[in-house]
């Protein structure tokens, strides 16, 4: 048993007394919705939607309102549900970038070779990148060898895929990684192909947004949240932006994004979540400037 002292537990009646006591408007009538939310929502997943609004005494700021805050707890939601579906075009289309430029210089089965690679350490590992994927490929097969495909390749071409099949049971860490190790020719060649953009801006976006992609799967915060501080061009030095703040990120995945298409449909759905809950949310801890459907329009 712990000697560690924890904070006890509290019932959910408790839970909204505390949230009262710290000078949350919590209604009379608006009760029974504030117990609902605190059945389904973890009291400390909510609260953490109160940090802006807390004072230096542990209560929070005169005014603040209950619904107000679960307002930004469905934008935040509704934000990542978004922002998921456009990553999800980014990760396909940087499988099929790395599958087409290695597989097109190395065979089907060059990735297999540690020469091919850049082969950075990890930090974590302290290994070099290939023995690294080796292993977590390794693992992934294992994790999906009741797909069809793997089963498939594990009977006929005992488990060797080629790299466009390998790429389909990879995570975006790993597409991430993989593309960091590509031989600067090959970088060049997606480059030159597929996406015109310095290859440091893509390969530290691409690595910054596997916690934003973690985030988004996993339900974490977004609103009023850092992550890692990413490279933000020249081109919006005057706005003066934060590379640990969610904009700095949309605009990274403006740049990776190929498709018009789907790049306007998450721009039409950012436009209608602000819009929808403007009055509740502050876009500047999300680090968007005053202009910000502006600068997402041009060109």
């Amino acid at each position: 048993m712990s000697e560690v002292k924890l904070k006890p537990f509290k019932s959910f009646e408790q839970q909204l007394a505390k949230l009262r006591s710290r000078n949350l408007e919590i209604p009379k009538e608006n009760e029974d919705f504030a117990l609902s939310i605190l059945m389904r929502i973890n009291y400390y997943r909510f609260t953490a939607y109160l940090l802006p609004y807390k004072t230096e005494d542990d209560m929070y700021l005169p005014g603040t309102n209950f619904n107000t805050i679960y307002d930004i707890y469905e934008f935040d939601r509704k934000l990542r549900n978004i922002t998921i579906t456009l990553l999800e075009h980014i990760e396909i289309s940087f499988r099929t970038y790395i599958a087409y430029a290695h597989s097109r210089k190395f065979g089907p089965d060059g990735y297999l070779n540690s020469s091919n690679f850049i082969n950075k350490k990890d930090i974590k590992t302290d290994k070099d990148f290939h023995s690294g994927f080796c292993s977590i490929l390794k693992k992934s097969q294992e994790s999906h060898k009741h797909r069809l495909f793997v089963m498939h390749h594990e009977d006929k071409y005992d488990g060797i895929m080629p790299l466009w099949v390998a790429t389909e049971i990879l995570t975006f860490a790993n597409i991430s990684k993989f593309y960091s190790n590509l031989n600067p020719s090959e970088k060049s060649f997606i480059k030159t192909t597929f996406i015109k953009l310095n290859v440091d801006f893509v390969e530290n976006w691409l690595e910054g947004l596997t916690g934003i992609r973690n985030a988004c799967a996993h339900s974490h915060r977004i609103y009023n949240e850092k992550f890692m501080n990413i490279k933000i061009m020249k081109r919006y030095a005057e706005l003066n932006l934060d590379g640990r703040k969610f904009f700095a990120y949309v605009l990274a995945m403006k740049h990776l994004t190929m498709s018009d298409k789907e790049w306007n449909l998450f721009f039409i759905e950012l436009q209608k979540l602000v819009s929808e809950y403007f009055a509740s949310v502050d876009l500047s801890l999300l680090g968007f400037p005053s202009n910000w459907k502006e600068v997402l329009a041009e060109e």
